[in-house]
């Protein structure tokens, strides 16, 4: 089997908010803002999709959580830097040897953001 190297995505984004703050709302929140109405798991096993949780922890799992109370795996924690950097494999319920990863960093634009 011959395997796909895919060159890494890199994006920036500037927000109106603290490096705190928006790891909060991106990691711990993250169901405020992704669409899970389109873009989950829980559909194609018979539910819908309600929240997504983070274990707040170097190995802690992040979970898609269904309407019926079932989770589904979207990856491992794999760095957890309040403020900094969140790290985790994005494998949405493939081997994690298949997976991908995310790494997000978290900078102040400015000494009081």
């Amino acid at each position: 089997m011959s395997v796909i190297e895919i060159t890494p995505i890199v994006k920036s984004l500037d927000v109106p908010r603290s490096a705190l703050d928006a790891f909060q709302l991106f990691v711990l929140e993250m169901d405020r803002w992704w669409p899970l109405g389109t873009h989950a798991l829980s559909p194609e096993n018979g539910t819908l999709a309600v929240a997504i949780e983070v274990e707040p922890m170097v190995g802690g799992r992040v979970l898609e959580r269904a309407q019926d109370g079932r989770g589904f795996h979207w990856g491992d924690v794999l760095v957890f830097e309040p403020g900094h950097r969140f790290t985790m494999t994005w494998q949405l319920g493939r081997a994690l040897e298949k997976s991908g990863q995310v790494d997000v960093r978290f900078e102040a634009l400015t000494a009081a953001s």
